[in-house]
This record gives C-alpha cells, sequence and structure tokens, in this order.
C-alpha cells in the first residue's frame, strides 16, 4: 500500500481537514505526491506571472492556512507529471472518495464542472480544491 512520504506530510498537515480526510483515504488506492498546499506571497505572484495561476496573491484558495487547495501528482518511480491519463484515474478516484465523504471538490481539468474536459481556457490537471 503507498503512503506519503515526507514533503507530501508537510504538506498534508497544512491542508483543511476535509482535504486531509480526502488524501488519506486516496492513498490507500492509489500512489501519488502532494505537491503544492499552502502558497505564500511571492510563490502565488510567481505562479501568476508565469501563467500556472489566473489569481494573485491573496485570492487563491492556496493563499490560507489551512489551505483549501492541493496540488497532486501520480507516482510510480518518479514523480508522473506528463502521464495525462494517471491524473485523470486520480481525479476520478478522488471524485469517488469525495462522494462517499461529502466533500465537495472542484479540478483543475474541469473548472466548470460540467464534464466536458476540453472546454477549459486553463488545464491544471494536479490541482484540486474545496467547494465552500
Amino acid at each position: 500500500m503507498p503512503t506519503f512520504g515526507p514533503t507530501s506530510l508537510k504538506h498534508l498537515a497544512l491542508l483543511h481537514p476535509d482535504l486531509q480526510r480526502l488524501l488519506k483515504e486516496a492513498i490507500q488506492y492509489f500512489d501519488f505526491s502532494i505537491v503544492c498546499s499552502f502558497r505564500g506571497e511571492v510563490e502565488q505572484n510567481k505562479a501568476y506571472a508565469k501563467g500556472t495561476s489566473t489569481k494573485k496573491f491573496p485570492n487563491s484558495k492556496h493563499n490560507r492556512v489551512p489551505s483549501d487547495a492541493v496540488d497532486l501528482v501520480p507516482y510510480r518511480n518518479g514523480l508522473r507529471w506528463e502521464d495525462d491519463k494517471a491524473f485523470y484515474f486520480l481525479a476520478g478516484l478522488l471524485f469517488g472518495l469525495s462522494n462517499k465523504l461529502n466533500i465537495h471538490l472542484r479540478w483543475g481539468g474541469d473548472w466548470d464542472m460540467d464534464h466536458d474536459f476540453h472546454d477549459n481556457t486553463l488545464l491544471d490537471l494536479p490541482h484540486f480544491e474545496l467547494l465552500n
């Protein structure tokens, strides 16, 4: 069974308790790493400048503690950034578990939550955030 490594555990501690519950459940079924939780001002504004975020600090769900947003990357013999199918598999797993746990999510692969994965202006497959 997969387990979180030290970096993932540090990020996990900074997440909203609902995200912590969800990810602790999900890691039992599929290996992934937590690569981002809380982002401070400098890190968030860099992400905005690079175009990997549409929000400046402090307007992202990554910009609070506990963080309402998390970035996850599938893991098998290293991070699998280029494996789109693994990201979609992980998203399906998380949505199934989130329904069971009554946790409401939005995913960066389907921002408008219409199940059309081709109509996004920003495709951010690692990103998941709480709806609240």
